[in-house]
């Protein structure tokens, strides 16, 4: 016979691991959209191989690596790109949107100035496929933090959502978690990303769309999660309306990927700097009053592991975000990704100090010991005991033939009659097997000498109505 599942153990949904059919599909949708970042990235264009400077004329060629489609282009060390394909060339975050249109063996027209004079040149991108092997080192090291990167915090958040399916808590950090690698792609995207978006089947692409618009939102869940863990902070909620505010200033970079993906002729020169340069103002400020937020929640806190874990999560996110800050600025004021890493190790060192970020949120989640035996001994607090079985009725009560007595629970052990005054060990079920004699009744208050039960070296059972040598 199947043992029957205790009320903890039943799954509350209709799946093994507890959690709704939707997170299912949601994170099959973030998984889909990391793993086309991750293809464009080895599988995509090649890079062009150029440093720019950008300005509100064009962006200034400072630099070429040999042997790379730029060289090969004709491009110079001092001329200014003014637009490529149609669209103008002004600031970082318009050459992402053209170099996520970048095609494999595509001839790109590339307008430039040079000494005055306006010429045109056709730029063709290989494969990254069989060149891999001539990436920098910094290509390479940036290349592989990236799959790391995006991989713990997918699989982190994959943990605490699937471990945690019921609890809100669990589901505002581990989306919060999935959100980070969407969210990167609005500010640089890799080579090819929009293109390789557009080759997809309708169905698939119109799906991960999800993961793109939730990107948008990686502040205010951030937000939330600490206002919320481990004790809710406020809830009005004017409170959490403000906390919510600024989302809408946050949908003009949604369409401006809409745009990117569908009409790239018009995505360039619809964003000003300003705008690019203030939503990356207010990521910041976000997870900075959150983390404020989290500090006065802690201060709040009596319970030692609550505050444990606490410290943990503010450590673990001071750490990894700081750490990040000076390829942050770098990226916001004109430099580009691989480009920050190149001057210094510092800023490579940061990037690997970010990834104590997600496992500091899955060990403060997922380390939630309701019942902390080492908790409970360092506040001086008694373990849970067992709830008390229901009270006996009143009066005597009567047994069924082929039952256990009732008392036989409760009633301390005898002592066997004729033997020493040392008490003998209480058999577990002395009518195992057997059958007890007639009806019998026993008192359900404290028994007196003579209801107690005795026993006799004949094997035989209890004896009741005897007297024993000890009362109960």
């Amino acid at each position: 016979m199947p043992r029957q599942r205790l009320p903890s153990e039943v799954p509350r949904s209709g799946t093994k691991a507890g959690a709704p059919w939707w997170m299912y599909a949601l994170a099959a949708c973030f998984l889909g959209h990391v793993a086309l970042s991750d293809y464009s990235n080895f599988w995509g264009p090649e890079r062009v191989g150029v440093d720019l400077v950008h300005g509100e004329s064009g962006a200034l060629v400072e630099r070429l690596t040999p042997d790379l489609p730029g060289e090969r282009a004709g491009l110079q060390p001092g001329d200014r790109i003014l637009a490529v394909d149609g669209m103008v060339v002004r600031h970082a975050f318009e050459w992402n949107v053209i170099g996520a249109n970048f095609e494999i063996g595509r001839l790109h027209r590339v307008e430039i100035e040079r000494g005055g004079e306006r010429r045109v040149l056709d730029l063709k991108l290989g494969g990254q496929r069989g060149l891999r092997s001539r990436w920098s080192l910094e290509d390479t090291i940036l290349s592989w933090w990236l799959v790391v990167m995006q991989g713990a915090l997918l699989g982190l958040a994959f943990l605490i959502a699937f471990r945690r399916p019921q609890e809100l808590v669990a589901r505002v950090g581990a989306l919060f978690l999935v959100t980070l690698p969407v969210g990167m792609s609005y500010f640089s995207p890799p080579y090819g990303f929009a293109a390789a978006w557009r080759d997809l089947p309708a169905p698939l692409g119109w799906l991960l769309w999800i993961p793109q618009a939730l990107g948008l939102v990686s502040g205010p869940l951030a937000f939330t999660f600490f206002a919320v863990f481990p004790r809710t902070l406020f809830r009005a909620r004017w409170a959490w309306a403000l906390v919510w505010l600024l989302v809408p200033t946050a949908l003009p970079m949604l369409a401006l990927f809409v745009y990117m993906v569908y009409r790239p002729q018009h995505a360039a020169g619809l964003m000003p700097v300003w705008y690019w340069q203030w939503m990356g103002v207010v990521a910041v400020l976000y997870t900075l009053t959150a983390l404020g937020f989290l500090v006065v929640n802690y201060r709040r806190l009596e319970d030692l592991n609550e505050r444990r874990r606490v410290r943990v999560l503010v450590a673990g996110t001071v750490v990894g975000f700081l750490g990040c800050v000076p390829v942050f600025i770098a990226i916001l004021w004109g430099g580009s990704f691989p480009a920050t890493l190149v001057p210094s190790p510092i800023p490579l060192l940061g990037l690997l100090l970010f990834l104590l970020f997600p496992a500091s949120f899955a060990y403060a989640i997922l380390r939630h010991r309701v019942f902390d035996i080492g908790v409970m001994v360092r506040q001086g607090l008694p373990a849970p005991a067992p709830s008390p079985g229901p009270a006996p009725p009143s009066g005597r009560v009567r047994c069924s033939p082929g039952a256990s007595p009732p008392s036989l629970n409760t009633c301390p052990r005898p002592r066997r009659a004729g033997r020493s005054s040392s008490p003998a060990p209480w058999p577990s079920n002395p009518l195992r097997g057997r059958t007890p004699p007639g009806n019998f009744s026993l008192p359900s208050s404290r028994p007196s000498p003579s209801a107690v039960p005795t026993f006799s070296d004949d094997g035989t059972g209890p004896k009741w109505g005897q007297t024993a040598a000890t009362s109960c």
